[in-house]
């Protein structure tokens, strides 16, 4: 390769200022301190001797760099493919680098220069001229400092023919310079040319100074104390500042800048004795950040009230807010302690003020609704009419009332529960849907509850659902213990069932479904309540037909087996009993009832408690039917009152035909219905029969009228005194008569079934009348027995105290002195 050595010498006509990390540098000439020229004459032939190698390069050594360069280039000796050596064709070679066969898109060193001396010299740049860029890839170059770490200055695929070593320091004492280009060809079997190395670098001279800010940006608050980038001037004579935005920074005070708005402005300091030495760096200016707090934020109660409390974080804020939604301002309430949010839906508008900062908003909603009421019965089907009990949820306080409808949304209009609502319906499958919500003395009103009762007929035994709910564990398949239903019952609303066990394994409940199991020679019988009987069961389950043949059949009519896991009985019995001769499994049984008709009875037994001296025995008496009291053991009178004494008179007896099919017809004494009669007998009960037949009798002088169907006080009625049977003497049973049963002869409580004496007030001349027609003289009687005011003896006699043993009459009441 042919050197050539030009002797470029650059005259600096300015003063430039070059970049070195950051420093300004003042007066500095740019020197070349290394020129390479590779020539490209026969370029194509003289390289066409390396195309077998595996990697062609030139070193330079020994350049030794001052001033101005001045020495020649040395060609390396050729190698074999493995040296690691520098290759060249000889000394007068015009071209430094072919790329090898198939060695395309692959790295290869095409130079090396070292021991560049850049004593003296700093902020080196490196520049270079032709080159065929059409068949480069990429072009890196690298760069080392007396050996060390080896790094890239710049890689890519260069359109600019100068790169500059931009921001990397090199000492200028006692160093050297290696830089490497490595290249990736695009094509392979092609040379390529790279001449006019150059690297240049500015001189260092006695007059290098400092000038320059410590940091190139900075921040600042209005208001605070801020630290602002220093600057370093070892010049010694005085410098300006300046800011470019003048809104942000006006003034300066020994090169602090004094604040005056918000904004970026670029500080620049300048030195006085050369305006074109200067230093600058950015500064941006902000207001304090100021924060506002609304505690709690946005969030759903079930109570109120919600309290809130706002923070700021600047101290000294003033809070302003509101809570009506509208957009608070200086106007507004101003914050100073928590407050309460009493109303759902409340929107807590804030702002917050502070000096030197900026102006800060928050917001928080608020949802206050309360739990859902408690309902002691939820959703469930119904036989019978029954109450729900409403009760408050734990997170309310008492002050909250529950509201309720059926049938319709329950809102804070709605009625207020008071008392347990009845739940009740007239056909199967009526629903009756109770809705109810609970709403807070602020008027928050809360999640609403809904339950659907179902009125149904049937009557179901759950087996898969409730199994437990006879206090029955159902077995893993396994039998006999607490999974055995044999020999227990089973009870459902009234309806009773009970199982018996097959011939080899007993009935029982089993944890899969369907759960109950009744085997070969097991039963079920199902009993109705009381006053029901039996019209529809239906069993839900599997294996009710076999083979073609009935597996489950019923005592009472026949059981219609609709498919395999269906079967259903209808009939009207009180008690129906289902065998198997199989196995069978049932889910559930649901039972329908009807009334059962009444039974009539033919006969009546009462009783007769009452006895008189001559041991008789009496009762008065009286029915809603007419009735025939039989004539051989008993006498039935009315009785009635004049001159004060009491007569008996009794009834016409006739033959009469009865409804007891054991008696047939009989003599006896016929009580229409809803008469009062006395009933004198040889024996303390007696019987009554239902007459076939109505019949219209002729009743004797009677004063006696019936009780009230259902017992109770009668209706008085003015001018008449009411008399009830008892005795004059209770504890000796002495006396046997009429006697008032209460106060002044008012009314008093009857027994249903029984009769009083009601006689007009004019005939009234005692207050008391026995059988044998002798009046009492007992006068004056009054109830109150705590507050005595009159107190008589068995011979109407009024004593002032019950002095001696004996019966006394206090208040209208029998009193035993012992």
């Amino acid at each position: 390769m042919k050197n050539q050595l030009l002797n470029l010498k650059m005259i600096a006509l300015m003063c430039l200022m070059m970049v070195l990390g950051g420093a300004k540098v003042w007066a500095q000439e740019a020197q070349t301190i290394f020129l390479e020229t590779f020539g490209n004459a026969s370029y194509n032939t003289a390289c066409a001797k390396y195309n077998d190698y595996t990697a062609t390069a030139v070193m330079f050594t020994n350049n030794v760099v001052k001033d101005n360069y001045s020495g020649e280039g040395k060609v390396g000796k050729k190698t074999n493919e493995s040296s690691s050596g520098y290759v060249g064709a000889s000394d007068n070679s015009n071209c430094f680098y072919n790329t090898p066969k198939g060695q395309a898109n692959k790295d290869f060193t095409i130079i090396k220069i070292s021991n560049i001396k850049i004593e003296g010299y700093n902020n080196l740049q490196l520049s270079f001229g032709e080159m065929f860029t059409a068949i480069t890839q990429t072009l890196t170059v690298k760069y080392q400092i007396d050996g060390g770490e080896e790094k890239t200055l710049i890689s890519g695929n260069p359109s600019e023919k100068t790169w500059h070593l931009k921001t990397v320091d090199i000492p200028s004492k006692g160093k050297s310079l290696t830089l490497t280009f490595v290249h990736k060809s695009k094509s392979q079997g092609h040379t390529t040319r790279l001449d006019d190395i150059k690297v240049t670098g500015t001189k260092s001279g006695e007059q290098d100074k400092a000038f320059n800010f410590s940091s190139k940006s900075a921040t600042a608050v209005l208001g605070q104390t801020n630290e602002f980038p220093t600057l370093t001037n070892e010049y010694g004579t005085d410098v300006t500042y300046s800011s470019s935005n003048t809104s942000v920074v006006e003034t300066f005070n020994n090169g602090v800048p004094q604040l005056k708005g918000v904004g970026t402005t670029t500080i620049t300091a300048t030195l006085a004795a050369d305006s074109k030495v200067t230093a600058s760096y950015e500064l941006t200016v902000t207001k304090l950040a100021n924060t506002l707090t609304i505690s709690p934020a946005e969030t759903s109660s079930v109570k109120a009230p919600i309290q809130v409390s706002l923070k700021a974080s600047i101290d000294g804020s003033k809070i302003y807010y509101t809570t009506d939604n509208t957009e608070p301002t200086t106007k507004s309430n101003l914050y100073s302690v928590p407050f309460e949010v009493t109303k759902s839906g409340t929107t807590v508008k804030a702002l917050a003020v502070a000096d030197g900062a900026e102006n800060v908003t928050a917001e928080a909603a608020y949802t206050i609704k309360p739990e859902q009421p408690l309902f002691s019965e939820e959703s469930k089907t119904f036989k019978n009419a029954f109450d729900v009990t409403l009760s408050l949820p734990e997170s309310t306080d008492a002050t909250s009332k529950i509201h309720y409808a059926i049938g319709a949304k329950a809102t804070a209009e709605s009625p207020v529960y008071e008392k347990p609502i009845n739940i009740s319906a007239e056909n199967d499958g009526d629903n009756v849907i109770l809705h109810a919500v609970v709403v807070d003395k602020y008027g928050n009103v809360g999640t609403e509850k809904i339950c659907t009762y179902t009125k149904s007929d049937a009557i179901v035994f759950d087996f898969d659902i409730n199994p437990n709910a006879w206090n029955i564990t159902p077995g893993s398949n396994s039998f006999g213990g607490s999974n055995e239903v044999a020999g227990k019952n089973l009870v459902m609303d009234g309806v009773v069932m009970t199982a018996t066990s097959g011939k080899n394994n007993p009935t029982c409940i089993f944890t899969s479904s369907p759960r109950l199991r009744v085997y070969n020679g097991g039963s079920l019988t199902f009993t109705a309540p009381e006053g029901y009987n039996l019209s529809e069961i239906t069993f839900d389950g599997k294996k009710f037909i076999t083979d073609n043949s009935k597996t489950f059949s019923a005592t009472e009519k026949e059981l219609n087996i609709s498919s395999a896991s269906n079967a259903t009985w209808t009939g009207n019995a009180h008690v129906v009993t289902f065998n198997a001769n199989n196995t069978v499994q049932i889910r559930s049984v649901s039972i329908k009832l009807v009334a059962a008709e009444p039974v009539q009875p033919t006969s009546v037994t009462i009783d007769l408690k009452a006895q008189d001296a001559d041991e008789y025995h009496y009762a008065t008496f009286s029915s809603d039917k007419d009735v025939v009291l039989k004539g051989e053991n008993v006498y039935v009178y009315g009785v009635s009152v004049s001159n004060g004494k009491v007569s008996m008179n009794e009834l016409n007896t006739a033959s009469y035909k009865v409804t007891d099919a054991t008696v047939g017809s009989m003599k006896g004494y016929y009580v229409p219905a809803n008469t009062g009669v006395l009933i004198k007998g040889f024996y303390a009960t007696s019987t009554y029969y239902f007459p076939a037949e109505a019949q219209i009798v002729t009743l004797p002088d009677n004063q006696l009228k019936p009780a009230p169907a259902n017992g109770g006080v009668f209706e008085a009625n003015d001018g008449y005194k009411y008399y009830k049977l008892a005795y004059d003497v209770f504890d000796k049973h002495e006396g046997l008569g009429f006697y008032y049963g209460a106060d002044n002869g008012g009314a008093f409580y009857v027994k249903a079934g029984t009769a009083y004496l009601a006689v007009p007030a004019g005939d009234n001349a005692a207050k008391g009348f026995t059988l044998n027609g002798e009046a009492t003289g007992i006068e004056g009687v009054n109830a109150n027995v705590e507050n005595a005011k009159a107190i008589y003896n068995l011979n109407g006699q009024r004593v002032a105290s019950m002095a001696k043993p004996g019966l006394y009459i206090v208040n209208g009441k029998k009193v035993v002195r012992k």
